[in-house]
């Protein structure tokens, strides 16, 4: 191995283990229990104060003080949606106090049955849902609910509002321990409770009931936006936009549709800017043709989470739309993910190729591709099962599946893990490289890619053919392309009346129409044609001719040389030209006859029958 293969080999070898610890970094990093991208990202952009539990929890130590609690930070949240007389939405003041109120509510409920996707709008529309049911229905005075005391003499766990399934019970173990809460079957049936009590009128002692005279707590928790969508903007939408479809505004599909739109316009515009810089480039650098490829998948990664953050934390889309919506939106950056590690995966192994010094399509450039494309694969793969982990969706049964249908799956696999099998023998083996002229089977051709799956080749009429890998390392593989020369062997057929004399002299033109001396030591640029050079390059392989048969019908010489270089097959054929066209016309000069097949009969007849039965001999 030369310094240039050893350097080569070693770049392969380091480029290859980075890949291989970073891609085990990853998936380490994919099994801890945090580690969700999606959760990531929205903590990213969401304030801190959603994430955060109240650093001082409101006194919740009996039935009473949750109550008063409860009910107390709850007319403090319509006094929020009241101040300063904005209209329906509120500001990002407004806002701030809002979410730290809702957070003190949260505390005083048990979540532990309210699914992680969407907990954080869950809860906050449970406490509105809990709050607009308790203005509604009777609740008992203050003082005859259970104060600590009484509690504690009794000994109770457990304290409901009479006539009702609202619940709340004693924490009896964690850093809670000896609070009442809100039982999680309550907080989990709150939107069945809302509904069943949904019809009746505001009691006239109502803690929040209306606000600003036109709706209640949880309308106007839904209703109003973020901070990015102007106050002034919102408060001007007519009312046939306010509109609720699913518990939800019309105004607010409009407006997420709207952005969608843009997106999509700005993802077309793109592409179609990228592709006409590509189109105009006259160079096929492939590091540049990469990194155009990923501009797109870039731009959307970005993009998708802020669109993302646009309708959950601005426009505010609520419950059932902003479950579809957000695991639509997600699930499309999961896939378009995968495409981008795909692209840069190409991008990192064209910067491997090109640092490395090896031609783009060698055997060397050509292990590189496989080695990203298998490691891109594998990530791939992991992003699918954490995407479908984040949206929510059960591994188990998936797994089971597999389980149960693995024979299956790996008897449809066997082609496929085969071919990908055989692309690894055919780089470590090298039975032909890119750009080789080979025969396969009963293929000839030149090798245009050696891929997972298939080896192509293109053959001399053009015709493109695909041969499975697997099928490739059966069959018997002749490298025309590694041959040192091309060996030419001619057979002069001399007509049998041809006499010794002119045999000699007909082997002595040949040899001479052979030897170096015919071409008076000129190249081919001064002849015009390839010269003898070619074929007298090797000192054990010099021309050579013999008469060494007496055909049926011609007497033979035997002609034989070796022409360099084998790759130039079209200058060997323009020498075999020159050759012909010279052997015709000095041996025709010299009066020797080439022979073509002849055949001559003698007929004779010894004897005949005649009709008298008497013998008549004849001869013809």
């Amino acid at each position: 191995m030369n310094l240039n293969n050893k350097n080569t080999f070693w770049n392969i070898l380091f480029c290859s283990a980075i890949a291989i610890v970073l891609f085990a970094s990853i998936t380490a990093y994919a099994e801890s229990s945090d580690s969700s991208l999606k959760n990531k990202t929205k903590a990213a952009f969401s304030n801190d104060i959603r994430n955060k539990a109240p650093f001082f929890i409101p006194p919740c130590n009996s039935p009473r003080e949750t109550m008063e609690s409860f009910l107390s930070i709850t007319a403090k949240i319509k006094d929020v949606f009241e101040e300063r007389g904005t209209g329906t939405d509120i500001d990002w003041e407004q806002e701030n106090q809002l979410l730290t109120l809702y957070a003190k509510l949260t505390v005083l409920v048990d979540t532990s049955e309210i699914p992680k996707k969407g907990k954080f709008a869950r809860i906050h529309i449970s406490v509105s849902e809990l709050s607009e049911v308790l203005d509604r229905i009777p609740v008992p005075p203050i003082d005859s609910i259970p104060d600590y005391k009484e509690v504690k003499a009794d000994k109770r766990t457990f304290w409901r509002i009479p006539d009702t399934k609202i619940a709340l019970i004693l924490v009896k173990e964690g850093n809670r321990k000896g609070d009442w809460i809100f039982s999680a079957e309550t907080v989990r049936k709150t939107a069945a409770f809302y509904q069943s009590v949904e019809h009746l009128p505001y009691k006239k002692d109502a803690v929040v009931g209306l606000i600003n005279n036109s709706t209640g707590i949880l309308d106007r928790y839904i209703a109003y936006t973020g901070p990015i969508v102007p106050v002034n903007l919102t408060n001007a939408i007519p009312d046939w936009l306010r509109v609720k479809v699913l518990e939800t505004p019309l105004w607010k599909y409009l407006a997420t549709g709207l952005i969608l739109l843009i997106l999509l316009v700005l993802g077309v515009l793109l592409h179609k800017i990228t592709r006409f810089i590509g189109d105009h480039r006259h160079s096929q650098n492939p590091i540049r043709l990469c990194i155009r490829r990923l501009i797109l998948p870039t731009v959307f990664m970005i993009l998708l989470p802020i669109t993302i953050n646009m309708i959950t934390i601005d426009i505010r889309l609520r419950m059932l739309p902003l479950e579809i919506m957000d695991d639509l939106l997600w699930g499309i950056f999961y896939l378009i993910s995968i495409w981008f590690t795909i692209d840069i995966a190409n991008l990192i192994s064209s910067i491997i190729v090109k640092s490395i010094g090896v031609q783009p399509e060698s055997a060397h450039a050509g292990f590189v591709r496989l080695c990203s494309r298998v490691i891109a694969y594998s990530v791939s793969l992991w992003i699918l099962f954490a995407g479908l982990k984040d949206l929510g969706l059960s591994l188990v049964p998936l797994l089971a599946g597999v389980s149960v249908g693995g024979l299956a799956f790996a008897l449809a696999a066997k082609p496929s893990l085969a071919n990908l099998l055989g692309s690894v023998l055919i780089f470590a083996d090298k039975p032909f490289l890119v750009g080789e002229r080979v025969i396969i089977g009963e293929h000839t051709g030149t090798v245009e890619n050696i891929g997972l799956r298939s080896t192509r080749l293109r053959t001399r009429g053009g015709h493109h053919v695909s041969i499975p890998n697997d099928v490739v390392c059966k069959l018997d593989i002749e490298n025309i392309a590694r041959r040192p020369n091309i060996r030419r062997t001619l057979n002069l057929g001399l007509t049998y009346d041809t006499s010794p004399e002119k045999i000699i002299r007909a082997i002595e033109i040949v040899r001479q129409l052979l030897a170096l001396e015919e071409d008076a030591g000129k190249k081919d640029e001064e002849l015009g044609r390839p010269s003898n050079l070619h074929i007298n390059n090797h000192a054990q392989y010099p021309p050579r001719v013999y008469f060494d048969k007496l055909n049926a019908d011609s007497l033979n010489l035997q002609v034989n040389y070796w022409f360099s270089p084998a790759s130039d097959y079209w200058l060997y054929l323009e020498h075999a030209t020159w050759i012909n066209i010279e052997l015709i016309r000095r041996f025709g000069d010299e009066g020797i006859d080439f022979a073509f097949p002849t055949q001559t009969l003698d007929i004779k007849q010894p004897f005949s029958i005649s009709m008298d039965g008497g013998t008549t001999t004849s001869e013809v």
